[in-house]
């Protein structure tokens, strides 16, 4: 087999790269040249973790919280980021923190606070963790963990306490009922 030449510039020339159809070298190898960031067989970028434009904002609620969240979607149509993000939005309205922030406000780059009254209260003897919570993580854009990080500033209030504070608040307006809960075979009821 012959040794591919090298063009004057130094290069592989694009017909040693891409033979003719015809050609004898076609029968070689089918595997094509693919850059390291590409996989072999699609050919599409690997994707990477997480998104640029995106952050993760994470809580946690009580399980009655998270059925009435679960309830919000069917009704919907949206997914837990949209009935999140749109909370976020309406309760930000309205304590007054503005919908554009500038690039280089503490809403985007502080910690968020959190409720550190609520780490020992969780059980009667201080320990461990309350059964009942389960963890909420959505991705939402930059200003919206911004605004967020403004409302429990504004309230005196951890991540948890002010999620819980404008879940609530949102699906009351959407109409969701306090009263939903799961019956024996794990689907979601309304009683009473």
């Amino acid at each position: 087999m012959a040794r591919k030449q090298r063009t004057s510039a130094g290069t592989t020339g694009a017909a040693e790269l891409f033979p003719a159809e015809g050609d004898a070298s076609t029968k070689r190898s089918r595997r094509t040249l693919t850059p390291r960031h590409e996989t072999p067989r699609s050919g599409r970028p690997l994707r990477t973790k997480g998104r640029a434009d995106t952050m993760t904002l994470s809580a946690r609620l009580h399980a009655h919280l998270d059925d009435r969240l679960t309830v919000a979607c069917e009704r919907t149509g949206h997914g837990p980021k949209g009935i999140v993000e749109e909370a976020i939005h309406n309760y930000a309205d309205a304590l007054g923190v503005p919908a554009e922030l500038p690039q280089d406000d503490d809403g985007f780059t502080e910690a968020m606070p959190h409720d550190y009254s609520n780490r020992k209260n969780r059980r009667p003897d201080g320990e461990g963790t309350d059964p009942d919570l389960l963890m909420l993580s959505v991705r939402v854009r930059p200003i919206t963990r911004a605004r967020m990080w403004h409302c429990c500033v504004m309230t005196g209030q951890g991540v948890q306490s002010t999620m819980t504070t404008l879940l609530n608040l949102y699906l009351h307006k959407l109409g969701v009922p306090q009263n939903v809960h799961r019956d024996a075979k794990g689907r979601l009821r309304r009683s009473g």
